[in-house]
């Protein structure tokens, strides 16, 4: 929780065979010379995989400080304890002046996450998404399209501000006309079933399916609200570009639906404690307490308030006898 995580790479180790497992006789000098050079080799190989695994442990503990690792973890472990499902999602990253790209994990909040709801086990998930808010120019540059072609859709603080101070019907009018929205919500879908068109089937393929159906199973879509095409598919692309470069756009920037062995091959690594029955949400940590905690938050109130009001005794004496009442 506290630190950046400790990655240990280990090759896996060949299995013992005794020659006679080979068909090998033991009295067979010939033989027992071709078992020991497959012996040898085989410790050659492992030799090159070991050597391997130093590579890959070094290289991943140092991504796990260059990425601060540390920081995005604990946000998701946070959540994970208070709300029941921490969620880190991988990208590829460049830092600032530079040209190397690096896989980064970064925290995000399970608000932002949407997962296929006809699931009813992490394995059977078809989709998810992604929401997503930056600045109109940056999602401009992520997905390399013209300057000034997308639109916003959210006002930012600083422009929201600005807005407030203007007269009450240009305000009205730059909102209605979305002249004022500098910030672009979108949302980024991985499929492992196709652009959609899959999801019904119809008795005739239309030109369109047909179009679909060049992208294959694993495909990746951004969209926003007004914007009348695809982020990653604009229009400008599309009549451009190649057949085998729109492909390219369509398909996921990792390809972890390889990897489907480990976190279900999704762009995103999920921490949870208790797994609900026939249901892709985890349950957190505090929901089998709440209503005991409710209650307790009640009936202490309840007794501090009753103590407050019955539990004072009033006497009047005289004054005089106030002293030895006292005593």
């Amino acid at each position: 929780f506290a630190q950046n995580p400790n990655v240990l790479v280990t090759p896996r180790m060949g299995m013992e065979i005794v020659p006679e497992a080979l068909g090998i006789d033991s009295q067979d000098p010939f033989g027992m010379q071709e078992f020991q050079m497959l012996q040898m080799q085989e410790e050659m190989q492992y030799s090159v995989r070991q050597s391997c695994a130093n590579v890959k442990q070094t290289y991943l503990n140092w991504l796990q400080t260059e990425t601060d690792k540390k920081t995005q973890s604990r946000r998701a472990i946070t959540e994970a304890i208070v709300d029941g499902l921490g969620v880190m999602l991988t990208e590829m990253y460049t830092p600032p002046s530079s040209q190397i790209k690096m896989p980064r994990s970064m925290y995000l909040s399970q608000q932002d996450l949407l997962i296929d709801p006809d699931a009813d086990y992490w394995e059977d998930v078809q989709w998810i998404a992604v929401r997503r808010r930056n600045p109109v120019n940056l999602v401009e540059r992520k997905f390399n399209v013209p300057a000034g072609t997308l639109k916003g859709n959210v006002e930012s603080l600083g422009r929201q501000a600005t807005m407030n101070t203007r007269d009450k019907g240009e305000q009205n009018n730059k909102r209605r006309t979305g002249i004022s929205f500098d910030l672009l919500e979108y949302w980024e879908i991985y499929s492992k079933n196709g652009m959609g068109d899959k999801l019904k089937r119809q008795n005739t393929t239309t030109e369109a399916q047909q179009d679909l159906s060049m992208f294959g199973d694993y495909c990746y879509m951004a969209i926003a609200d007004n914007t009348p095409f695809p982020l990653n598919l604009p229009s400008d692309a599309l009549d451009a570009e190649s057949g085998e470069d729109i492909i390219k756009r369509a398909q996921w920037p990792i390809p972890f639906w390889q990897d489907a062995s480990s976190g279900g091959g999704w762009p995103i690594c999920r921490l949870s404690f208790y797994e609900s029955c026939k249901n892709v949400w985890p349950i957190g940590l505090f929901k089998p307490v709440i209503a005991e905690l409710r209650f307790v938050n009640w009936c202490m109130s309840f007794i501090a308030d009753k103590v407050a009001a019955s539990a004072t005794t009033y006497l009047g004496v005289m004054k005089d006898a106030a002293m030895q009442i006292q005593k």
